[in-house]
Protein backbone atom coordinates (compact mmCIF):
# COMPACT_ATOMS: atom_id res chain seq x y z
CA UNK A 1 0.00 0.00 0.00
CA UNK A 2 2.88 2.35 -0.57
CA UNK A 3 6.15 3.13 -2.20
CA UNK A 4 9.68 3.72 -0.94
CA UNK A 5 12.53 5.17 -3.00
CA UNK A 6 16.14 5.41 -1.84
CA UNK A 7 18.82 7.46 -3.58
CA UNK A 8 22.45 6.93 -2.65
CA UNK A 9 24.71 9.99 -2.27
CA UNK A 10 28.20 8.53 -2.63
CA UNK A 11 30.30 11.67 -1.89
CA UNK A 12 28.91 11.88 1.68
CA UNK A 13 28.48 8.11 2.17
CA UNK A 14 24.76 8.60 2.62
CA UNK A 15 21.30 8.39 1.16
CA UNK A 16 17.94 10.09 0.88
CA UNK A 17 14.89 7.92 1.43
CA UNK A 18 11.26 8.82 0.57
CA UNK A 19 8.44 6.58 1.73
CA UNK A 20 4.70 7.07 1.19
CA UNK A 21 2.21 4.62 2.68
CA UNK A 22 -1.58 4.79 2.70
CA UNK A 23 -4.04 2.55 4.50
CA UNK A 24 -7.78 2.87 5.05
CA UNK A 25 -7.19 4.76 8.29
CA UNK A 26 -3.85 6.58 7.85
CA UNK A 27 -1.60 8.29 5.29
CA UNK A 28 2.10 8.48 6.15
CA UNK A 29 4.96 10.26 4.41
CA UNK A 30 8.59 10.00 5.54
CA UNK A 31 11.68 11.71 4.17
CA UNK A 32 15.00 10.65 5.69
CA UNK A 33 18.59 11.71 5.06
CA UNK A 34 21.60 9.95 6.49
CA UNK A 35 25.19 10.94 5.77
CA UNK A 36 28.77 10.47 6.94
CA UNK A 37 30.39 13.58 5.44
CA UNK A 38 33.75 13.07 7.22
CA UNK A 39 35.34 10.18 9.09
CA UNK A 40 33.86 9.84 12.56
CA UNK A 41 30.80 12.04 11.90
CA UNK A 42 27.31 10.68 11.18
CA UNK A 43 24.16 12.79 10.78
CA UNK A 44 20.52 11.75 10.41
CA UNK A 45 17.40 13.79 9.62
CA UNK A 46 13.87 12.38 9.36
CA UNK A 47 10.60 14.20 8.69
CA UNK A 48 7.51 12.03 9.24
CA UNK A 49 3.92 13.17 8.69
CA UNK A 50 0.93 11.02 9.53
CA UNK A 51 -2.69 11.95 8.72
CA UNK A 52 -5.52 9.83 10.14
CA UNK A 53 -8.53 9.09 7.94
CA UNK A 54 -11.98 7.99 9.08
CA UNK A 55 -12.30 4.62 7.32
CA UNK A 56 -16.11 4.86 7.10
CA UNK A 57 -16.36 8.38 5.63
CA UNK A 58 -12.92 8.87 4.08
CA UNK A 59 -12.57 12.22 5.91
CA UNK A 60 -8.96 13.19 6.69
CA UNK A 61 -8.16 14.35 10.21
CA UNK A 62 -5.45 16.66 11.49
CA UNK A 63 -1.88 15.64 10.72
CA UNK A 64 0.80 14.81 13.27
CA UNK A 65 4.35 15.65 12.26
CA UNK A 66 7.68 14.53 13.72
CA UNK A 67 11.05 16.10 12.86
CA UNK A 68 14.14 14.29 14.13
CA UNK A 69 17.75 15.42 13.86
CA UNK A 70 20.67 13.44 15.20
CA UNK A 71 24.43 13.51 14.99
CA UNK A 72 27.27 11.43 16.39
CA UNK A 73 31.00 12.09 16.36
CA UNK A 74 33.49 9.36 17.28
CA UNK A 75 37.06 10.27 18.22
CA UNK A 76 39.36 7.51 19.32
CA UNK A 77 37.68 5.51 22.08
CA UNK A 78 35.17 8.28 22.84
CA UNK A 79 31.98 9.54 21.22
CA UNK A 80 29.49 12.32 21.61
CA UNK A 81 25.96 12.20 20.22
CA UNK A 82 23.17 14.77 20.06
CA UNK A 83 19.58 14.36 18.99
CA UNK A 84 16.59 16.61 18.88
CA UNK A 85 12.99 15.93 17.94
CA UNK A 86 9.79 17.90 17.73
CA UNK A 87 6.34 16.32 17.59
CA UNK A 88 3.66 18.67 16.28
CA UNK A 89 0.15 17.47 17.07
CA UNK A 90 -3.31 18.85 16.24
CA UNK A 91 -4.48 22.01 18.06
CA UNK A 92 -0.93 23.41 18.35
CA UNK A 93 0.10 20.80 20.91
CA UNK A 94 3.31 18.85 20.85
CA UNK A 95 6.49 17.65 22.47
CA UNK A 96 10.14 18.68 22.05
CA UNK A 97 13.01 16.46 23.13
CA UNK A 98 16.75 17.07 23.26
CA UNK A 99 19.38 14.55 24.26
CA UNK A 100 23.14 14.38 24.58
CA UNK A 101 25.31 11.32 25.17
CA UNK A 102 29.00 10.98 25.89
CA UNK A 103 30.68 7.60 26.00
CA UNK A 104 34.10 6.13 26.40
CA UNK A 105 35.46 2.62 25.85
CA UNK A 106 38.07 1.24 28.23
CA UNK A 107 37.40 3.80 30.96
CA UNK A 108 39.11 1.85 33.71
CA UNK A 109 38.08 -1.80 33.54
CA UNK A 110 34.95 -1.11 31.45
CA UNK A 111 32.96 1.18 29.17
CA UNK A 112 30.90 4.15 30.33
CA UNK A 113 28.02 6.13 28.79
CA UNK A 114 26.39 9.24 30.23
CA UNK A 115 23.11 10.46 28.74
CA UNK A 116 21.30 13.71 29.56
CA UNK A 117 17.99 14.72 28.07
CA UNK A 118 15.04 17.04 28.33
CA UNK A 119 11.41 16.71 27.29
CA UNK A 120 8.92 19.57 27.10
CA UNK A 121 5.21 19.04 26.44
CA UNK A 122 3.18 22.04 25.29
CA UNK A 123 -0.23 23.08 24.01
CA UNK A 124 -1.43 26.20 22.22
CA UNK A 125 -1.37 28.31 25.38
CA UNK A 126 1.81 27.29 27.25
CA UNK A 127 4.21 24.63 28.48
CA UNK A 128 2.39 21.85 30.31
CA UNK A 129 5.28 19.76 31.63
CA UNK A 130 9.08 19.53 31.52
CA UNK A 131 11.30 16.58 32.34
CA UNK A 132 15.05 16.31 32.77
CA UNK A 133 16.70 12.88 32.74
CA UNK A 134 20.26 11.78 33.49
CA UNK A 135 21.45 8.19 32.95
CA UNK A 136 24.83 6.69 33.68
CA UNK A 137 25.75 3.13 32.64
CA UNK A 138 29.07 1.43 33.34
CA UNK A 139 29.73 -1.97 31.68
CA UNK A 140 32.49 -4.16 33.08
CA UNK A 141 33.49 -7.40 31.34
CA UNK A 142 33.90 -10.09 34.01
CA UNK A 143 34.33 -13.24 31.88
CA UNK A 144 33.79 -14.36 28.30
CA UNK A 145 30.12 -13.64 27.53
CA UNK A 146 29.47 -11.96 30.89
CA UNK A 147 29.17 -8.29 31.82
CA UNK A 148 28.47 -6.56 35.09
CA UNK A 149 26.41 -3.37 34.72
CA UNK A 150 26.17 -0.53 37.19
CA UNK A 151 23.57 2.08 36.34
CA UNK A 152 22.10 5.27 37.77
CA UNK A 153 19.01 7.15 36.58
CA UNK A 154 17.57 10.45 37.75
CA UNK A 155 14.36 11.98 36.38
CA UNK A 156 12.88 15.32 37.41
CA UNK A 157 9.35 16.29 36.31
CA UNK A 158 7.89 19.79 36.61
CA UNK A 159 4.19 20.35 35.83
CA UNK A 160 3.00 23.73 34.56
CA UNK A 161 -0.45 25.30 34.94
CA UNK A 162 -1.34 28.62 33.31
CA UNK A 163 2.33 29.25 32.57
CA UNK A 164 3.43 28.79 36.20
CA UNK A 165 5.79 25.99 37.22
CA UNK A 166 4.59 23.61 39.89
CA UNK A 167 6.70 21.56 42.29
CA UNK A 168 9.37 19.40 40.72
CA UNK A 169 9.25 15.71 41.56
CA UNK A 170 12.53 13.80 41.23
CA UNK A 171 12.99 10.04 41.18
CA UNK A 172 16.37 8.30 41.22
CA UNK A 173 17.43 4.71 40.82
CA UNK A 174 20.76 2.99 41.33
CA UNK A 175 21.18 -0.61 40.26
CA UNK A 176 23.50 -3.44 39.40
CA UNK A 177 23.01 -6.28 36.96
CA UNK A 178 24.84 -9.22 35.44
CA UNK A 179 24.38 -10.14 31.79
CA UNK A 180 25.29 -13.62 30.61
CA UNK A 181 25.45 -14.55 26.91
CA UNK A 182 25.17 -18.22 26.04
Amino acid sequence: DGIAVRYAIAPVKGYVNLAIFNTDDNATTSVALEAKPIDGLSVFINQLTSTPTDAATGTAGDATSVMLFGGKYTFGKMWGALDSSTVSQPNDAGITRMGFQFGMKEAGPGNIAVTMGTRTAFNSSDTTQTQAVTNLVYLIPVAKGAQARVFYTSKGTTPYAAGTAGDTTTSTYLGFGLQLAM
